[in-house]
């Protein structure tokens, strides 16, 4: 078969399989790329897999948690919170990447039920040429279709071995990397998958100070300083751009909160489960209102003057234009 011939039967199977952009549904050229080179197939769920196989997890972590999060992530007071003072900061430093935005691919990774990408979403404003989510959990991508639509390409990828180099002018790693014990080689990995001048955004758990069972509950193998910001870049070869703590006004009350903790020695895993449903659910509206309010108050003052700390902490990073 021909490669215009080749081309031609991708458009027709590929029929729906869009970039973000409002004037509907369309074939994305880098979609096709990746498939007429081997690296992914589309299934009939619409979900993306590379070729070479299943992907890998690189954490435990529990499906149950990920129904949790579906619930969670449009309307808890501190998943609102977090997408506003990131969205910030993306808007603030967009224009690095000197590309117009109408040509910019945009990746959510470890994307979990793709609360961020629908956040995105909403601000009609971006004309991207692309918009995608990755997991190496199917479940979670499965879920994000209800919420992101079938014009956000959802991709099955291993973060060790996702196959891309240079392809993607922003990626965001939003409580990723803290599941994760080789950090760095994920850092690493992303850093080859993005276009030269592309940026990074990570947020993650700040300050072991606010270290609790939780954290090793729901699969965290640490908490971050602004100073390991600063070695991730040097390991990495990237160059870091800010780091900025978050959820400053609202740390006494969180540190007190997680005093309080329920014992999950000897649980099993849906009583864990159970739990961390009841722990993590919404607060009433007044309350969720509330401390919607005070954490709204974060952005942008947080990302102009630095707090001295936080329960999270967000770092961006741009891969440089030509290494050094």
């Amino acid at each position: 078969m021909r490669a215009s011939d080749a081309m031609i039967a991708e458009n027709r199977c590929l029929q729906g399989v869009s970039g973000w952009c409002n004037v509907g549904f369309m074939t994305n050229a880098h979609v096709q790329k990746d498939i007429l080179n081997g690296l992914f197939k589309r299934e009939n769920d619409g979900i993306f897999i590379r070729t070479s196989g299943i992907p890998r997890a690189l954490d435990e972590y529990n499906d149950a948690l990920f129904d949790i999060l579906m619930d969670l992530q449009s309307h808890h007071f501190w998943h609102r919170g977090r997408h506003r003072f990131v969205h910030y900061a993306f808007r603030r430093f967009l224009p690095l990447i000197e590309r117009t935005e109408s040509d910019l691919r945009v990746i959510d990774l470890g994307a979990g039920c793709g609360g961020w990408v629908q956040y995105l979403k909403r601000d009609q404003r971006y004309q991207f040429s692309e918009c995608a989510m990755g997991d190496s959990y199917r479940r979670p991508l499965e879920l994000a279709r209800e919420c992101v639509g079938d014009d956000v390409n959802r991709y099955h990828v291993d973060l060790m071995d996702m196959g891309w180099r240079d392809r993607w002018d922003v990626v965001f790693l939003m409580d990723v990397i803290e599941h994760i014990d080789a950090d760095i080689d994920i850092v690493r990995r992303v850093r080859d998958v993005l276009r030269p001048g592309g940026l990074l955004f990570i947020t993650v758990p700040a300050l072991s100070f606010f270290w609790t069972i939780n954290d090793e509950v729901t699969g965290h193998h640490r908490r971050y300083a602004r100073v390991d910001c600063v070695s991730i870049a040097k390991k990495t070869g990237m160059d870091l751009i800010q780091s900025r703590y978050f959820m400053f006004l609202l740390s006494p009350l969180y540190y007190i909160s997680r005093l309080w903790q329920p014992d999950y020695s000897g649980m099993s895993e849906q009583e864990i489960a159970e739990t961390l449903a009841k722990v993590h659910r919404i607060p009433s509206p007044i309350i969720n209102r509330v401390m919607g309010w005070i954490f709204n108050l974060e952005t942008p003052l947080g990302s102009r003057i630095p707090f001295p700390w936080g329960t999270s902490l967000l770092a961006v990073y741009q891969r440089p234009h030509e290494s050094h």
